[in-house]
């Protein structure tokens, strides 16, 4: 038979894949460099991120994108303190940090629900819901 080729996505030609080193580099600069255009929507996907960033480097980049035009999206994720989590769940997520930080990438960063919403509402993002989920061990 013939060999299967690996399935890899295909990107809109709109789509950029930008390395950012959000502890040095100014994540602005890094992506005008790349062709953003800052003047038109953009769509970010921060997920799996904000928990391996310094609480600076979250907010540095969060202003960045707040600063967008009309339309400018963001979808993230955050880890919250271990005290606000279900303790039905708490093993399963201390399981996943312990993966992590052996694999050399430990999370530095939390937050708290109510806190993060407030920092946001200092913004100039004009819009936000937030959904929490629940690990589900069972």
């Amino acid at each position: 038979g013939q060999a299967r080729r690996p399935w890899r996505p295909v990107w809109p030609d709109t789509v950029r894949f930008v390395a950012v080193d959000f502890q040095h580099d100014s994540m602005a600069d890094r992506l005008l460099a790349a062709g953003w255009r800052p003047e038109v929507p953009t769509f970010w996907s921060w997920l799996g991120v904000t928990m391996y960033l310094t609480d600076d480097a979250v907010m540095a980049t969060l202003a960045v994108i707040a600063s967008g035009v009309a339309g400018t999206t963001i979808v993230l994720n955050y880890t919250v303190h271990d005290d606000e989590v279900d303790p039905a769940d708490l093993a399963l997520r201390q399981t996943g940090a312990i993966g992590v930080a052996r694999q050399g990438e430990p999370w530095i960063n939390f937050y708290r629900p109510a806190e993060f919403a407030a920092t946001t509402r200092r913004s100039s993002m004009t819009k936000r819901s937030s959904m929490q989920s629940r690990c589900n061990s069972s």
